[in-house]
């Protein structure tokens, strides 16, 4: 099973999470590593009471994780411990992701005698995920003596498992998490050894001498593993439970016994968590990306600590770093600073998601360009060097920019605001709070008299050329100089403790973040919360009106008609494929505009045909199949895509030069039109208030080509792809089918 890899786009709509995570986790404990994400030496630990296990077969491990580390393929030199036994020399049974050797990011597990190395990455830097491991050696089928879980999902595809012996205990006599007077540490290795865990953890939990299923931590929503209150757990004599909260963030609230704390202090405790809702509770906060790292000189990774809060770049010229969050729509704010002497050549801002925000500035600008890739804020000299406010536009390569000397300078720890409507392509930029030193009567809030404006400069929503791309908080750098970079995007208004906590731990107008500096009224921090509720648009417990849009399933053919339910939904759209023994098996595609039992095969260029026994109907929970073997055959497998639309309800539509007909989604962007060809060039109206991003058309009455468009396809790409993922409130709030209307 791989980790979730969900770039998010944003929309300032209906803030708040409603009721969606009844169990609310309101803090995490961030590792920070050190500048190089070797040995950073951060960790809590804690000796465990004397006495013997009750029953050291037996024993529970369960916790949240966001990843901080992206291992460069050359030399990834770490191993990201998350728990182990630490006797004062080595650590044993340690839980780690994986980080020496190919493959990079996979979970390793050595606890009881046992070995597991996954086949599963953990190279999210993006997202939170959950791990349980479930041990009782005393189980008689060897295979089922350590579970593991990922979201819910048990993981059986290793790329080496030893199993444990029936019976085991212990690795020795004092190397397991539940022996007389062992240390547990968390984040941390042995003494000495490279391999912290770099990144996020919350709801942590050891359960000794006992077993809890899966369902004891989490639950399933609409295809989202949401986390259960555990406080109601017994966790045992040598069990713990750490919420990671504010100054007690070392507390035990098992009440077993407290940790202690190594390089660690009470702003480690942060609101980026895996829920959220609408009472001041921010979520999934943005972060700097090792993986969206562009240009450079140098090949060696970037070095990322303070959970990707934190960059030196002493290495690169020429290069820049995306946050983990892509906007369409919207208007965002985050803030900047350098606490390093070197100033020269350090940029704030924001790029488009295929350019570099420094090279694209100086010469990646493509000659069938019309409209800016990046735009930022530009220090020009060290020390207390004068802005200059960049944005790379132009064509065959020409870059124009405003190269203005303004009066302003900054210097090391000043911090820089950056505001950017996405939509209208503008954006500002402050000092120390204040938007007029870069330019006169600038105002975010009014909307006035930004750095860079839509005419002639970020043109966001050219349908030309930029909205193929999102738009990502940026920073880069335009010379060799050493800096230290330190971002805010509203998770620690101490920049790690480079700053005292500033004179209001400033919220957005939402409520959400922990700024210096407040926001510009209207402009949001970069987190779940302030993407679209899912409370409706996700969880169908909490609303049975059909705001609930798409979904994926498997049913077993039965040879005699069946209702295939649990959608929660009426679909409009259903895809349906056998799995099991055939790979050549066709594809039918029904919908409720042409009515049932009409189909036409993806793989084939065949015109429809009608089948009475193929889909039959279109309910409010799913749908019904009869006996045809194509779709319901005895004993097969079969894979269903399901897409609501209106209900069946159609429309006739006059917005192109022929009439259409049209069953129109506008919530998410999807549509089901109906036209007849004139042979001619014409515009065909789709019902939705914006421009699709993908297009699909089968002629229905002759034979003929499946023709897909797609605003990203251009000449230089070889293949197409359309790809579901099911809805995650943690990372994009409302599945879209297109992305975007």
């Amino acid at each position: 099973m791989p980790f979730s890899k969900e770039m998010i786009l944003g929309s300032s709509g209906n803030q708040g999470a409603g009721e969606f995570y009844e169990h609310q986790i309101t803090r995490s404990l961030r590792v920070p590593g050190d500048a190089d994400n070797q040995s950073g030496l951060a960790f809590l630990s804690r000796t465990q009471p004397l006495g013997s296990p009750a029953d050291g077969t037996k024993e529970t491990v369960s916790f949240w994780f966001k990843n901080g580390f992206a291992p460069p393929d050359s030399n990834p030199n770490q191993d990201g411990v998350i728990m182990t036994h630490y006797d004062g020399t080595s650590a044993y049974e340690p839980i780690k992701i994986n980080h020496y050797a190919d493959p990079y990011s996979n979970f390793m597990v050595n606890n009881k005698g046992s070995y597991h190395e996954f086949d599963t990455k953990s190279s999210d830097v993006s997202g939170w995920s959950h791990f349980v491991m479930v041990v009782n050696t005393s189980d008689s089928t060897a295979g089922d003596r350590h579970k593991f879980y990922i979201n819910g999902t048990r993981i059986t595809d290793f790329l080496t498992e030893t199993t444990a012996s029936q019976g085991a205990t212990l690795e020795s006599s004092t190397y397991a998490y539940n022996s007389s007077n062992a240390t547990i540490k968390v984040g941390g290795n042995a003494a000495g050894a490279a391999g912290f865990f770099t990144g996020y953890l919350a709801e942590f939990v050891y359960v000794s001498d006992n077993n809890y299923d899966i369902s004891n931590f989490g639950e399933t929503k609409s295809g989202v593993w949401v986390p259960k209150d555990v406080s109601g757990l017994t966790f045992g004599a040598k069990g713990f439970y750490l919420k990671f909260e504010d100054s007690n963030f070392a507390t035990d609230s098992a009440g077993v016994g407290n940790f202690s704390a190594t390089n660690l202090v009470a702003r480690d405790s942060v609101k980026d968590t895996p829920t959220f809702n609408s009472e001041g509770q921010p979520g999934n906060f943005c972060t700097l990306n090792p993986h969206g790292q562009q240009g450079g000189s140098d090949s060696t990774q970037k070095d990322f600590a303070q959970g990707n809060l934190f960059s030196n770049d002493y290495r690169y010229f020429d290069a820049s770093v995306m946050g983990t969050m892509g906007f369409n729509t919207g208007k965002w704010y985050y803030e900047a600073m350098i606490s390093s002497s070197g100033l020269s050549g350090a940029i704030f801002g924001w790029c488009n998601s295929r350019y570099n925000i420094d090279s694209a500035l100086a010469y990646n600008t493509p000659s069938s360009d019309t409209g800016a890739q990046v735009g930022g804020l530009y220090a020009d000299n060290t020390p207390g060097g004068n802005m200059r406010v960049y944005t790379g536009i132009g064509t065959g390569g020409s870059t124009y920019y405003d190269n203005t000397d303004y009066s302003t300078t900054f210097a090391r720890y000043d911090i820089i605001g950056v505001a950017f409507d996405v939509e209208n392509g503008k954006m500002w930029f402050s000092v120390n709070g204040s938007f007029t030193d870069i330019k006169a009567s600038a105002n975010p809030a009014t909307d006035t008299n930004p750095s860079i404006a839509s005419t002639g400069g970020i043109r966001a929503w050219d349908i030309s050329y930029h909205t193929r791309h999102r738009w990502f908080p940026a920073v880069g750098n335009w010379s060799a100089a050493s800096r230290d970079l330190n971002i805010n995007f509203g998770a620690d208004s101490s920049f790690a403790g480079q700053k005292s906590t500033g004179t209001s731990n400033a919220a957005d107008s939402n409520g959400y973040g922990d700024f210096y500096y407040t926001p510009p009224d209207g402009f949001l921090a970069m987190c779940s919360a302030n993407l679209p509720d899912p409370a409706t648009a996700v969880d169908p417990n909490k609303s049975k009106n059909g705001t609930f849009h798409c979904d994926s399933g498997l049913y077993s053919g039965t040879g005699t008609a069946q209702n295939i339910t649990g959608l929660n939904f009426q679909p409009d759209l259903v895809w349906v494929s056998q799995r099991t023994t055939n790979t050549t098996a066709n594809t039918y595609v029904f919908d409720s505009t042409r009515g049932v039992n009409k189909y036409v095969i993806t793989n084939s260029d065949a015109s429809q045909s009608t089948d009475a026994d193929t889909l039959t109907a279109f309910n409010s929970d799913g749908f019904s199949i009869g006996s045809d073997a194509n779709t319901n055959s005895s004993t097969d497998t079969y894979h269903f895509l399901a897409w609501k639309a209106n209900g069946g309800t159609t429309s006739t539509n006059t917005d192109g030069t022929v009439a259409s007909t049209v069953q129109a989604n506008d919530d998410v962007g999807f549509s089901i039109v109906q036209y007849t060809g004139t042979g001619s060039s014409m515009t065909v109206g789709h019902g939705l208030s914006g421009q699709p991003d993908l297009v699909i058309v089968k002629d229905t009455g002759a034979t003929a080509n499946w023709i897909v468009y797609s605003k990203d396809y251009d000449n230089s790409n070889d293949y197409a792809c359309l790809l579901y993922t099911s809805p995650s409130p943690r990372d994009l709030s409302t599945s879209r089918m297109p992305s975007s209307a």
